[in-house]
């Protein structure tokens, strides 16, 4: 979905190179029939996979028994008990809901909910400021829907915040609108079908309210815990998280049961993290490998308008662990130019990606890295990267 947000943009600069063509409006069902084909044909390719693997497949919902067994139970209500020398938890987790909040539940989508919408979802709200939040929006603006943010605090938590100013100040150029300190009180369906949503602007205590086609909750996710059973095991949790408490080996509380990924407390919620650690994890069990898996210093990207990619500290996390005064800054360049172009300058003139990174003197490392740049201009992102390393001289 962002590559077709993507290319609805190329189709907008087209003229700017010469190519005659004319708007044309995005077809949401096209688009949608496309990307649910793809998933359904990766699930497909997994489970020939698993069977050519010779690995038996229980399309069963799991939870525990004892220590050593579950008891899995089909659509159709058939129980089945399995039980094994070793146990991997890895259910991953689900987008959240604020049940708080009236008529959240009974109106509002989440992200998984979007992705396999056959209608277009027209005017949308989007409530939360996350990375998952952030591309969902990107990407409705870039097909051409009236798209709004609503921001509790601030964009991105835990990113940098250099950086993901620059990511919603282009998104906002781009048609996003953004109500920052902001937080929802009510949803109702009117009569016509749109979706009332009142909210209170945190500043001034007042009340606001607008109609939308479709309210997306993008504030967080929860692990998939609560029906495991996992008191059963013997396995602990998180109080405040419900995740999955581990070591660096992946066990949890109970020696002979792992978990990894998302469920997991304190790992990333990246997939291909996940993956690797799953693979270690195999290779231990077979007694091929002693290595775990390194989790400082992942790298991670923001598929929004602009494209974030970062690794290491944050420039707010390395002054925090080492002191403003120990924290060397580089950027560049100083003021990207990340504005819509004017008719007489190309597209990709105003695509100068920014690069900022955080070392640290004593040390001579460099502590944190992080880039934003329109795709077209990843070759320049790359070579930000590269220039970045060489001008401060250390590893």
């Amino acid at each position: 979905m962002h590559q077709a947000a993507l290319l609805g943009g190329m189709v907008r600069d087209a003229p700017h190179y010469g190519w005659a063509l004319q708007p044309v409006p995005h077809d949401w069902t096209t688009m949608a029939e496309a990307v649910q084909n793809h998933v359904k044909s990766l699930n497909w390719g997994h489970r020939v996979q698993l069977q050519d693997r010779k690995v038996m497949y229980f399309n069963i919902k799991a939870s525990f028994v004892d220590a050593h067994t579950v008891c899995g139970v089909s659509k159709g209500g058939k129980e089945t008990l399995l039980s094994a020398e070793h146990i991997v938890i890895a259910t991953g987790g689900r987008p959240r809901y604020p049940t708080h909040i009236e008529g959240a539940l009974e109106y509002g989508i989440t992200s998984d909910d979007l992705f396999w919408l056959k209608e277009s979802p027209g005017k949308t709200l989007v409530v939360g400021a996350s990375y998952v939040a952030l591309e969902c929006a990107g990407f409705l603006t870039g097909l051409g829907l009236d798209t709004t943010v609503m921001i509790r605090s601030i964009p991105l938590r835990g990113f940098d915040q250099q950086m993901s100013s620059l990511v919603t100040e282009y998104m906002a150029s781009q048609g996003t609108r953004f109500l920052r300190g902001c937080t929802p009180s009510r949803v109702r369906r009117l009569p016509d079908g749109q979706l009332q949503v009142t909210w209170e602007d945190l500043s001034s205590g007042k009340e606001n309210m607008d109609t939308f086609n479709t309210v997306l909750w993008a504030i967080g996710r929860i692990p998939e815990t609560r029906s495991l059973n996992l008191e059963k095991a013997g396995v602990h949790t998180s109080p405040t998280s419900q995740k999955i408490l581990v070591d660096a080996q992946e066990t949890t509380s109970v020696p002979h049961i792992y978990a990894i990924g998302d469920v997991a407390e304190g790992r990333p919620e990246l997939t291909p993290t996940a993956i690797m650690a799953g693979k270690l994890l195999a290779q231990r069990l077979c007694g091929q490998s002693s290595d775990v898996m390194d989790y400082d210093n992942v790298p991670t990207t923001v598929f929004t308008p602009l494209e974030y990619g970062c690794v290491g500290l944050s420039e707010e996390e390395a002054v925090a662990r080492h002191g403003e005064e120990h924290v060397e800054l580089s950027q560049a360049p100083k003021n990207p130019d990340l504005s819509t172009p004017p008719k007489d300058r190309l597209p990709l003139e105003c695509a100068q990606p920014a690069c900022h990174g955080p070392g640290v003197a004593p040390e001579g490392t460099l502590n944190g890295l992080a880039g934003a740049g329109k795709p077209e201009a990843s070759s320049m992102a790359s070579s930000c990267y590269c220039s970045s390393l060489q001008r401060t001289g250390r590893n």
